[in-house]
């Protein structure tokens, strides 16, 4: 029994589904290579919230992208070395912050994110080796 079920199943073929959904909006571009997007929620004002990202390369046009939620660029912090894989974390020891990899120095960097500066996140609170 097992086994005709075994070949049965090996026989059928099944074809995904595939859906589009439409974007609502779309950001503006990045030099290189947009990657890796977080969203930080500006929790006293939603509106305010926002998306960062990478550009993933080499210095000195790597870096993060920090976008409104109509997709504008809002900051660009460069100068960093292939940054990768940014997270945001809330209320972190009571700090919101942005942080995110820098693969060719082999460190992290975090960013502290000041809902009452415009724009975010306002400056690096120190460059972290592993």
């Amino acid at each position: 029994m097992l086994i005709a079920l075994v070949a049965c199943l090996a026989t059928s073929t099944v074809q995904p589904s595939v859906h589009q959904i439409p974007y609502l909006v779309a950001t503006q571009p990045v030099p290189d290579d947009a990657d890796d997007p977080a969203i930080w929620v500006n929790k006293s004002n939603p509106s305010q919230s926002r998306v960062i990202g990478t550009n993933k390369v080499k210095r000195p046009t790597g870096g993060l992208y920090v976008f409104n939620l109509d997709g504008k660029i809002v900051q660009k912090i460069t100068g960093l070395d292939r940054p990768n894989n940014v997270d945001v974390y809330q209320n972190w020891n009571g700090l919101d912050i942005a942080v995110c990899t820098e693969r060719l120095q082999g460190r992290l960097r975090i960013y502290k994110i000041d809902p009452r500066a415009e724009p975010y996140p306002t400056s690096p609170v120190k460059p972290m080796s592993p």
